[in-house]
């Protein structure tokens, strides 16, 4: 069946601004914010931030913390999906992470990503070890976070299973 779905790709810069590890998170939350407004008002069905979009500090917990709520606010305002990928506490573990929020603002269900690099696995993240598939108002939805996509199995995985729509979020802002 065909559809139009329109997707929102945001990725934020890798610099912070600010002095403290505060104001740098802040920084980054505020330009969460802004853009998934923007992606809200251009009418997207479906938005995808980069990696680890609030930095990889301050870590707060994936499901209750701040920005999550922020974010399934925003979405259930704009009845728009939104891909939130976290460097977060995850049930206790530290993961590299993306929650899947629907277009009520609700948890479908996270991915946390299988191939983290030796720094993420050094630093205490913990692989994930599934590729599920989310059933969203358009679609199915697979996710692989950067380095996954190293591996075609990733994405094979995610195909077999019915995934019509596969998001990457990724740290790279570009080469260089």
């Amino acid at each position: 069946m065909t559809r139009n779905v329109t997707i929102a790709a945001i990725q934020l810069p890798v610099w912070s601004e600010g002095e403290t590890d505060v104001q740098r998170k802040r920084f980054r939350v505020e330009a969460i914010m802004h853009w998934l407004e923007e992606a809200g008002k251009a009418k997207a069905d479906l938005a995808c931030l980069g990696e680890t979009c609030t930095g990889e500090i301050e870590v707060e917990d994936a499901y209750t913390g701040p920005t999550t709520r922020m974010v399934q606010k925003l979405a259930s305002h704009y009845k728009m999906h939104v891909v939130l990928p976290l460097h977060a506490s995850v049930d206790g573990l530290l993961r590299n992470t993306a929650l899947i929020i629907d277009s009520s603002g609700q948890l479908v269900g996270r991915y946390d990503k299988v191939h983290p690099i030796r720094r993420e696995l050094r630093d205490g993240v913990v692989a994930g070890h599934d590729f599920p598939v989310f059933d969203l108002a358009f679609g199915r939805l697979g996710v692989c976070i950067c380095h996954d996509l190293s591996f075609p199995e990733s994405t094979r995985v995610l195909g077999v299973r019915g995934a019509e729509i596969i998001v990457w979020p990724t740290y790279w802002s570009g080469w260089g």
